[in-house]
């Protein structure tokens, strides 16, 4: 068997189900990170997720901000990571790059090496390959959530 340093569960967080679990309770998550915007629904979502680690003793390392250009977002998503006791380990702005090279089926990476948008991947990579405290996350409440999305 080949010998792997990472691998990632990409779980679609607007219905946490059993698909959700399946890989902690099978022991192949040490810890999860948690993707979102600014968004109040995305953040809910993500909440939720939150719940579903602290369940199952599962350590949230933190949480990623895919911008949607929300009014305040970088400081909701960073508050929302802070309150669940955690930390935001990338905000990741919206560039056209990224559809871009979707569409053409292919990583920024590999289609914009270069680019700014790539970099901010390459920073990201690296803050998941180092050695991050992670810990069980505490979720909000709904009206704290509320709170949030008012900021």
């Amino acid at each position: 068997m080949d010998r792997m340093d990472l691998v990632l569960y990409d779980v679609p967080g607007d219905i946490v189900c059993g698909g959700f679990s399946a890989p902690i309770r099978k022991g192949f998550v040490n810890k999860a990170y948690v993707i979102t915007s600014g968004e109040y629904m995305p953040i809910y979502a993500g909440n939720n997720i939150c719940r579903g680690l602290k369940r199952l003793n599962t350590p949230l390392a933190g949480i990623i901000c895919n911008s949607r250009e929300v009014s305040g977002e970088r400081e909701i998503v960073d508050k929302f990571a802070m309150e669940l006791g955690s930390r935001m380990v990338a905000f990741i702005p919206k560039d056209p790059l990224v559809q871009q090279c979707e569409r053409r089926g292919i990583s920024v990476i590999e289609g914009a090496p270069s680019s700014e948008i790539a970099n901010i991947y390459r920073g990201l990579a690296r803050n998941i390959m180092c050695d991050i405290d992670a810990k069980i996350p505490e979720p909000l409440s709904d009206n704290r959530l509320r709170e949030l999305s008012l900021a």
